[in-house]
């Protein structure tokens, strides 16, 4: 009877010490918008057949606090926000808790369609792109033309060992309206 109960004690012992070392993957909650960005020749168009509308533009902050041995990544409006901590056995930055919803968009013909979430830069990038894509569908366009990226990054140093470094990314584009009417 001991053996059988030694027996049937190994394998759940081991089966709980390996899931403990085992590291999960949150699932972080994300909404996403995605365009078709092509330029006028793919397009194959006449002058009456599109309408090219002003060039609009959308803007995203992101905030990353830096320790020793932690990051916070979190935008100004919060509607989110992700830790990472520094993992002590592997010295890896691993996600430790995230809140919110992270909002990403994506121009299909130049993005794979994911979203890095240790990147605070790709994390702005993609929410500016999630709002201009808003800003498009306002307008009634079918899609975006000539889109262009730019970030700036700016670095402070708290008087308690933190950085705090923010990332503020702008995409802007023309949006076309195709006329559907002949």
């Amino acid at each position: 009877m001991k053996k059988r109960y030694f027996l049937f004690c190994i394998p759940v012992i081991a089966l709980i010490f390996l899931s403990s070392c085992s590291s999960s993957r949150s699932f972080i909650p994300q909404a996403s918008n995605m365009v078709k960005s092509v330029s006028l020749e793919e397009l194959n168009l006449t002058g009456k057949d599109y309408a090219i509308l002003d060039r609009i533009e959308a803007s995203a902050r992101i905030n990353v606090e830096i320790t020793k041995s932690s990051y916070t990544v979190s935008d100004p409006d919060g509607t989110f926000k992700l830790s990472f901590e520094k993992d002590k056995k592997t010295g890896e930055m691993e996600l430790s808790s995230f809140s919110g919803v992270v909002r990403a968009g994506y121009l299909l013909s130049r993005d794979n369609g994911k979203i890095n979430l240790d990147s605070p830069d790709e994390i702005a990038h993609r929410m500016a792109t999630y709002r201009l894509i808003n800003l498009v569908r306002e307008q009634g366009a079918d899609g975006i033309i000539e889109p262009v990226v730019s970030t700036n990054i700016e670095q402070t140093k708290s008087s308690f060992g933190t950085t705090t470094v923010t990332f503020l990314t702008t995409v802007s584009g023309k949006p076309i309206r195709l006329n559907t009417s002949k």
